[in-house]
């Protein structure tokens, strides 16, 4: 198939979830679990079709399923600023403008950078929909729905393991129109998620045991570094950073963590882990030919990324201010200025987006972020706090080493968890109201 036939494909699909999402109030919040297995299902036995070349519109067309979830709870509830999220709306306006102004101001790339800066500015909407959404859903919805996202991202890790060990696939990337790194970077999303699966009681321990497994194999098999860093730290900081302080809790969830540390590994220096452990090897080698100042660098795979992180620094330097211009058109025509080789950026979120928006667009967005951090430590469930302080933690170390950060369902995500202070705080808010005197 071609990608506009597979274009074509992916918006019907995208139609009929629209239209099952619209039938009843739970269709709705379950079709984001469905829109994760329409890009996973009907393409369980093809191989990478490529993330970059999948796109129609200069949109990917993984995301329409996404965009269709979205849509449906538009045209059901609409958009509403409730006061608690104020601040957070004064941010995205102003970050919002920001964007726009710089964009115009790139006049040569203005039409080549619409789908970007307009995907940028949509997820900043799905938000603020998404969390008045949830505010309004009672908790076993919600719960259902995260454990449907488990379940869903099992059965896709179960046919990327089996794509792998039969030889349909290079890797076990199982979202062939995603990269690995991409995929990897939802598991390990997914991993503190059914870490909240099992302490709310959705899942057994012996099945929460077999899924996890299942989920570090899966990563393993992709042969992410990324994904491998970000599996352990997630379930570390979900399991201990973020825990109850209490001594037996915590030595029980240490356990485990140590038991998990152990499996993994055991399975890193198996035969099975053969892939990413040579990725990991290939910093070694690098590091001894770059002490050695050898001439043939270049010819190492890993060193390419030093070197696009290197440029990201000079672009900084060059548009400190205001940065290049939203978009990857922008960015490459500032390498291009500088007379910097190879169309690549720096595969690390902090110094790309700080070369595109420059201090003033950057430091809005990371204030942006860090209210995002506030409003779930507000969340007084536990659990809800764990799961989404961990989540955003581990989001922020691994965009140490990507670019994912805009991917729209992160942003579902950031919704849900804003929905769930919310909601904390509306009952908060009326049970005290409840109390006489």
């Amino acid at each position: 198939m071609t990608k506009f036939a597979y274009g074509i494909v992916y918006l019907v699909f995208s139609l009929i979830l629209f239209c099952w999402a619209r039938k009843r109030r739970k269709n709705l919040l379950y079709a984001f679990p469905m829109a994760f297995m329409l890009i996973i299902i009907p393409l369980a036995f093809v191989d990478y079709l490529g993330g970059d070349d999948m796109k129609l519109g200069g949109i990917p067309i993984s995301f329409f399923p996404f965009f269709s979830f979205l849509l449906a709870i538009f045209f059901k509830h609409k958009i509403k600023i409730n006061k608690y999220f104020l601040t957070l709306f004064h941010f995205t306006a102003m970050i919002s403008f920001y964007i726009l102004f710089t964009w115009i101001l790139n006049t040569s790339t203005l039409l080549k950078t619409i789908p970007y800066v307009g995907m940028f500015l949509m997820n900043f909407m799905f938000l603020f929909l998404v969390a008045h959404f949830v505010s309004k859903l009672k908790k076993d919805t919600i719960n259902t729905m995260f454990l449907k996202l488990v379940q869903i991202t099992q059965i896709g890790a179960i046919i990327g393991i089996v794509k792998f060990l039969t030889g349909l696939s290079s890797s076990a990337n199982f979202i062939p129109m995603m990269n690995r790194n991409g995929t990897a970077f939802w598991m390990v999303l997914a991993s503190i998620i059914l870490c909240y699966a099992r302490e709310k009681s959705m899942i057994s321990k012996q099945n929460f045991i077999v899924t996890n497994i299942v989920f570090l194999v899966c990563i393993i098999f992709i042969g992410s570094r990324m994904g491998i860093i970000g599996y352990f730290m997630g379930q570390y900081f979900y399991t201990i950073f973020y825990s109850n302080k209490k001594r037996n809790t915590i030595s029980k969830k240490r356990t485990a963590f140590i038991f998990s540390i152990i499996l993994g590994i055991c399975l890193l220096f198996s035969p099975l882990g053969g892939t990413v452990v040579s990725r990991f090897s290939d910093l070694g080698v690098l590091y001894k030919a770059m002490k050695a100042n050898e001439s043939n660098l270049y010819q190492l795979r890993s060193y390419k990324r030093i070197v696009y992180l290197q440029q990201g620094l000079e672009l900084i330097k060059a548009h400190f201010w205001f940065g290049t211009g939203p978009g990857l058109h922008n960015y490459l025509k500032g390498k291009e200025k500088l007379n910097l080789p190879f169309k690549g950026k720096s595969h690390n979120f902090f110094i790309s987006y700080f070369a595109e928006l420059g201090l003033i667009g950057f430091s809005l967005l990371m204030c942006l972020m860090l209210h995002l951090h506030h409003i779930f430590k507000k969340n007084g469930i536990q659990e809800e706090r764990k799961l989404f302080l961990s989540i955003w933690m581990i989001v922020m170390i691994m965009s140490l080493f990507n670019e994912y950060f805009f991917q729209v369902y992160i942003w579902i995500i950031w919704g849900i968890g804003c929905g769930l202070s919310l909601k904390y705080y509306k009952e908060k808010a009326s049970a005290n109201k409840l109390q006489p005197g």
